[in-house]
């Protein structure tokens, strides 16, 4: 693959696939001397809480430190000699807010993983990488 991606973003959510498109990334911008990387992980809105289970307050500040765990395990993952530009938590629609992060940072490249983490612990929704692809006015890299 021939670079010309300056600005990278990655969705990461800490899954398998999201690791894979870190390092597919990494891999791309080590292509180009000038290419940087940012890591993007999106807390989706919390559907529903059961109070008599657990406090709401604390199940939204445990998801927060759980993701800002994630981030800096994305960032040590690729080690040295990459060039991360930032490492965001955003919240909402993670589909929608990659793509917003991408276009509004000029990024020219947004790589995600084909499947994220499911279940309780998911923070992509399970079209997020189809959705990603379909709103992105830029190339868009789905890894397996």
């Amino acid at each position: 693959m021939s670079s010309k991606f300056r600005c990278i973003v990655v969705g990461y959510d800490g899954s398998d696939c999201s690791k894979k498109a870190l390092e597919m990334a990494a891999s791309v911008a080590g292509e180009e001397p000038k290419s940087e990387i940012s890591i993007v992980s999106v807390l989706a809105p919390s559907v529903m809480y059961y109070p008599a289970i657990a406090n709401p307050e604390n199940v939204e500040k445990e998801r927060k430190e759980r993701a800002a765990r994630m981030l800096k395990e994305a960032e040590e993952h690729l080690g040295p000699g990459h060039a991360v530009k930032q490492v965001e938590l955003l919240q909402g629609n993670p589909a929608k807010e990659i793509v917003r992060y991408a276009e509004d940072n000029g990024c020219d490249l947004i790589v995600v993983g084909s499947r994220g983490l499911s279940g309780i612990k998911e923070f992509y929704l399970g079209s997020t990488s189809h959705n990603v692809a379909q709103k992105a006015k830029m190339p868009v890299l789905i890894v397996k």
